[in-house]
């Protein structure tokens, strides 16, 4: 079995009860290719199995990584996969930094990751300014992205109801 077999495995550990190894805040960050290893995290905090308040040198990598990536998510689709993991991450991160990186995010090219940086923002508790959502949502391909990542993390109803029935 390869990493990326083994990563596809663990995405489903913690649904399955397993707990999580505190190395990976360690080890993750430091990996040539981490994105498996951040979606595990966020698949871990997602199911509120990982407290990222309590790892706080992972969660300051993890946004320090975010800023990285950002400017570099335009063609390379390895930097903007994990880029919007990063983003969707940040939700997990208490704090203005994580604040700031998801703000920087909504300003990237990439759809999907302004998308995820609304909905962390949203699970964050952060404002959002309705004129925001409406923006992305009046796009086909961003209305898209807003509408999965707000199913995502449960918030439909923050999705513009103008745009709803729209294809």
């Amino acid at each position: 079995m390869d990493l990326r077999q083994t990563a596809a495995a663990l995405r489903e550990a913690p649904d399955a009860g397993l707990p999580l190894l505190p190395v990976l805040y360690e080890v993750v960050p430091r990996l040539d290719h981490p994105a498996d290893g951040w979606l595990l995290v966020l698949r871990y905090a997602e199911a509120g199995k990982a407290h990222l308040g309590e790892a706080k040198p992972f969660a300051e990598a993890a946004l320090r990584r975010t800023r990285d990536l950002l400017p570099e998510t335009g063609e390379d689709l390895e930097s903007r996969r994990e880029a919007s993991i990063l983003v969707e991450l940040a939700r997990f991160v208490a704090g203005r930094p994580a604040g700031v990186v998801l703000d920087e995010a909504l300003r990237a090219p990439d759809p999907g990751i302004r998308a995820r940086a609304l909905a962390s923002r949203l699970g964050r508790g952060d404002p959002v300014h309705p004129a925001q959502l409406e923006s992305m949502a009046a796009a086909p391909v961003d209305r898209a992205e807003l509408w999965e990542a707000l199913e995502r993390i449960g918030r439909l109803e923050a999705f513009p109801a103008r745009q709803r029935n729209r294809t």
